[in-house]
């Protein structure tokens, strides 16, 4: 259907994931069009690089990774710096910072 503006709501669409689900997430079977934006939570407490591996997957899929970060989940600038960096490398191009 189509929103306000002639937005067509059902390509442009997002979902958010856990990194744990991206594994069994069909991205055909899903109906979301090649390129939607698939957001990737990371919870406190859970090693970062769940995260990442998750964002290249997203990639494989042809899905367009956000990854969903908590600036308190990390101790210092460098740890957020170092994440940032191994995300840009596994071809996240867009996070979500609060």
């Amino acid at each position: 259907g189509r929103g306000p503006g002639g937005i067509n709501l059902l390509n442009d669409i997002s979902i958010e994931l856990l990194p744990e689900h991206v594994a069994s997430f069909d991205a055909e079977r899903s109906g979301l069009p090649r390129g939607s934006l698939v957001f990737v939570t990371h919870i406190g407490g859970k090693p970062l690089h769940l995260q990442v591996a998750a964002a290249k997957l997203l990639k494989t899929f042809g899905m367009e990774p956000v990854c969903h970060l908590g600036a308190r989940n990390f101790a210092s600038v460098d740890e957020y710096a170092a994440h940032l960096s191994k995300l840009g490398e596994a071809g996240v191009r867009t996070v979500l910072m609060i």
